[in-house]
């Protein structure tokens, strides 16, 4: 049987016809022969992506995208439609995320898979995310360094402002002064210890001699030990009078009187008064001399004559001395130091 030419026509055209929608969905990437699942993901912007791009798992495609149209809500939002030619059980809370294959620009979605049980079924919208482009990252990366740039120009311009206004004619000269200032506080100084080294070293045998006076004293009180212990015991007996005193009078006006050392001894400290003034007054000075002299017998006298000063005493009574025995007798205790002093330098020379 002898087929007509219409048919043969008709079976060819057909044949191409579905071999060229073969084809193009096969440059598409499109599979028409396969079984496809359709699912959607809801960006505010993709980014370039388009259709036919390819939707990976962990690098490997299992579909692609079929078309980006705006969602009909009217806000701008883009869905994406994936078309998913795998049967490999996505779970229904994976991502869909816009990655970028190259630097030329060239998108993809990769799906990021959950932990959920269960599975995404045709229709089924997924969560999305994209990844910042080349220059976003560059931008995020760049901009806590601009920021800092700028805080930096800004705090170095307000310094130099601040410099400029400092550094003017005047403040020069101030500084000028200020520097001459300090230089003349240093020389006078300067002067000031040269000077006390000069005093210092012009009454260094009168600070000599005090010492000694002093030195004399304390040998005069070692002498006197005795008769100054029974002045102590004394003194306990009048204490323990005293114990059973109301001592908060006294105790005030001590507060008081200390208070008034305080204020002299700052005084002292000075440099005012008699003490401050002891190396330059010669004057002060001899009466020092003398009042040390008259200490001595002093003690002297209160050694020969103790129930002159203590009428407490646990002893009877004694003889008393006059003005000459006790001169008398200070004369001689001097008399004895002196040899005292003699025999132990000479013994100190024979050795």
């Amino acid at each position: 049987m002898k087929i007509p030419k219409e048919v043969r026509a008709g079976a060819v055209a057909a044949v191409a016809l579905i071999l060229l929608y073969w084809g193009i969905n096969f440059l598409k990437g499109k599979n028409v022969f396969s079984e496809q699942t359709l699912i959607y993901a809801l960006y505010e912007r993709v980014d370039g992506l388009s259709a036919a791009r390819p939707v990976n798992i962990n690098g490997l495609k299992i579909g692609q995208v079929n078309r980006v149209f705006f969602h009909p809500s009217g806000d701008g939002s883009l869905i994406v439609e994936m078309s998913i030619t795998t049967d490999f059980a996505i779970p229904r809370n994976s991502i869909a995320k816009i990655n970028a294959q190259s630097l030329l620009g060239d998108k993809s979605v990769d799906l990021i898979l959950g932990d959920a049980t269960e599975k995404v079924l045709p229709g089924d919208t997924l969560r999305s995310e994209i990844t910042l482009s080349l220059t976003d990252e560059v931008n995020k990366q760049v901009l806590p360094l601009k920021q800092k740039a700028e805080h930096l120009f800004g705090s170095i311009d307000t310094a130099m402002i601040l410099l400029t206004g400092f550094l003017n004619e005047q403040t020069r000269d101030d500084f000028q002064a200020t520097f001459e200032s300090v230089r003349k506080s240093f020389e006078s100084i300067e002067h000031t210890s040269s000077e006390l080294d000069g005093i210092v070293t012009e009454n260094r045998v009168r600070l000599d001699e005090v010492i000694k006076n002093i030195h004399a004293v304390t040998e005069a009180l070692g002498d006197n030990a005795e008769g100054i212990g029974d002045m102590i015991g004394d003194a306990e007996a009048i204490a323990d009078t005293l114990n059973k005193a109301d001592l908060g009078r006294s105790l005030r006006s001590l507060n008081a009187t200390l208070s008034q050392a305080d204020s002299i001894l700052g005084r002292v400290n000075r440099g005012q008064g008699t003490v401050g003034k002891l190396i330059n007054d010669e004057e002060l000075y001899e009466e020092l001399v003398q009042a040390s002299e008259e200490l001595k017998r002093l003690l002297m006298d209160v050694q020969l004559n103790p129930r002159r000063y203590v009428h407490v005493s646990l002893w009877g009574s004694s003889k008393k001395f006059d003005k000459e025995e006790v001169d008398q007798a200070e004369k001689q205790k001097q008399m004895e130091r002196e040899q005292e002093k003699k025999a132990k330098k000479d013994s100190e020379g024979t050795q």
